[in-house]
């Protein structure tokens, strides 16, 4: 997942943008934000947990301190999408049956099944 934002507009600056900080935690019940800090415009959040809703607040901070929160944000992660199998092989072993096989399917989930 990635985050975007622009920068804040000036009159809302209290001097030089050095960074931003991202703050960020899963919406369940004791989830400990986690605070991520950049110098770009976007940040990407690589292995965050499938279908489930995570909150994201960014402020700004200067040479004179941090600015204040922006609106939360809530975002709900997709399921992971997985690929089809390749290097599918087929061979008949009778006149009305086949063998087929292919190579797995790498999947951070579990793929419970293949359709045939």
């Amino acid at each position: 997942m990635a985050v975007q934002w622009d920068h804040p507009i000036p009159e809302h600056r209290n001097g030089k943008i050095i960074m931003y900080t991202v703050f960020f935690n899963k919406r369940v019940e004791n989830s400990v934000p986690i605070e991520r800090n950049t110098t770009g415009l976007k940040a990407v959040f690589p292995n965050l947990e499938e279908n489930i809703e995570y909150e994201f607040r960014i402020r700004a901070l200067t040479s004179k301190g941090p600015g204040p929160y922006s609106e939360r944000i809530i975002v709900r992660t997709e399921r992971e999408l997985v690929r089809a199998p390749m290097n599918i092989r087929a061979i008949a072993t009778s006149y009305n049956t086949l063998e087929v096989w292919w190579e797995m399917v790498p999947s951070r989930g579990k793929v419970i099944g293949y359709q045939v």
